[in-house]
């Protein structure tokens, strides 16, 4: 054999050696290392996960005795605009006659009990509210006690032509707070 046929194969044994080398060990710890890396930045984002959770509990504790408290104020601040009074709805009569008066209509208004036989999850009263006056001012009327600060729905609308004008009869159910 010649030399130049010595070199040349020694070079193909040393390149097959390598070639076999890198595919069977440099390949797979790389690998090997590629999972473990991503495994350890799953593991990192869950631990800052848990920390920010863990950071999030001690200012829930810190501020427990606020978030109470300022639960609490929510609470009345809910029952004392959102509902009428069911004993006295004193405020939302007056409102009634001002808005009348404001669309100069006449205006005569009843609370009436709920029916008995309707069990319904929330407490109410009905509101029987007779109005003479003109339609537009009817119109506007009902859309600002729709849109008050209570919590209203109306029944029932009558309408019917007298001399003096419309005369309209509302049947008005008004959320009431409930005895506590």
């Amino acid at each position: 054999m010649k030399k130049k046929n010595k070199i040349l194969i020694i070079v193909l044994v040393s390149l097959i050696i390598n070639v076999f080398f890198i595919a069977f060990l440099i390949v797979p710890t790389f690998m090997q290392i590629s999972k473990t890396s991503k495994v350890l930045f799953s593991m990192k984002k869950e631990l800052a996960t848990i920390q920010a959770e863990i950071a999030n509990f001690k200012n829930f504790k810190t501020y427990h005795k606020l978030y109470l408290q300022n639960l609490k104020e929510m609470d009345n601040l809910v029952k004392n605009q959102l509902f009428v009074n069911k004993e006295l709805p004193i405020e939302i009569v007056s409102f009634c006659q001002e808005e009348a008066k404001r669309e100069n209509l006449t205006l005569e208004i009843t609370p009436l009990p709920p029916k008995e036989e309707e069990k319904t999850p929330f407490d109410y009263i009905f509101l029987k509210i007779k109005l003479r006056g003109e339609f537009p001012s009817f119109l506007r009327f009902l859309k600002r006690i729709e849109n008050s600060q209570w919590l209203v729905e109306t029944q029932r609308v009558i309408i019917s032509s007298q001399k003096e004008g419309l005369e309209i009869d509302l049947l008005i159910k008004a959320y009431a707070q409930s005895p506590n």
